[in-house]
């Protein structure tokens, strides 16, 4: 079920709904792609918010399946504690980027219109820096890099529910349905993604965790 419009309500264009869609793909296009040092840098690593280090430099791991892989960490920004906000504008792939600001775009210029621009973009925020803490608590010591939007956006649609609850959504399959019900289908998607990113994914210079909304590995 992929949704493709819902019910708009009355207001003006929401710039700050299209400024965030538009740094996240320029992110992807113009800093990650070229660079895999970009990612591995400024993604959010568990152990250097715990510990104030900035890691760079080859990494070993040791996966559930008891094997060893080793990731090369890059510099990251100073202080280390930024990539709480930076891994928010990044993705781990073509799908997750396109996935996450598909949902962005119907679903935030609602959320926009009736938050306002400013509390919106501080409700955005905050919902990032929230998903990312959530992950580093379930393992603070890991040294695999988050990445991701999808824990704003999650909060994003959790407000689209909380204000919009009976808005009809339209879907590609199916037929239009009330917002409540797509909120429960992208739960029950997130779930599954986050649940498989623990334990499938093999980390490598290039295979981030992402908290996918909330993705280990490229959500």
């Amino acid at each position: 079920m992929l949704p493709i419009g819902d019910q708009d309500e009355p207001g003006g264009l929401p710039i700050v709904n299209i400024a965030i869609i538009a740094i996240n793909v320029l992110v992807f296009v113009l800093l990650q792609l070229p660079s895999d040092a970009f990612t591995m840098g400024f993604s959010t690593i568990p152990k250097e918010i715990t510990t104030g280090v900035d890691l760079v430099g080859p990494v070993a791991i040791t996966l559930s399946d008891g094997t060893v892989e080793t990731i090369v960490e890059a510099p990251g920004p100073n202080p280390i504690w930024l990539t709480l906000f930076t891994s928010m504008f990044m993705h781990g792939g073509w799908a997750h980027l396109g996935g996450n600001m598909l949902f962005l775009f119907i679903f935030g210029d609602n959320v926009e219109r009736r938050l306002g621009s400013l509390l919106y973009v501080a409700f955005y925020v905050v919902c990032g820096v929230v998903a990312s803490a959530s992950q580093i608590a379930t393992d603070p010591n890991s040294v695999i890099p988050s990445l991701g939007a999808s824990g704003a956006i999650s909060g994003v649609l959790a407000a689209y529910l909380v204000y919009f609850p009976q808005n009809r959504v339209r879907v590609l399959v199916g037929f239009p349905r009330p917002a409540v019900a797509l909120r429960t289908s992208r739960i029950s998607a997130d779930s599954s993604r986050a649940s498989c990113s623990r334990s499938c994914s093999v980390p490598s210079a290039a295979a981030p965790r992402s908290h996918s909304p909330p993705r280990s590995g490229a959500a």
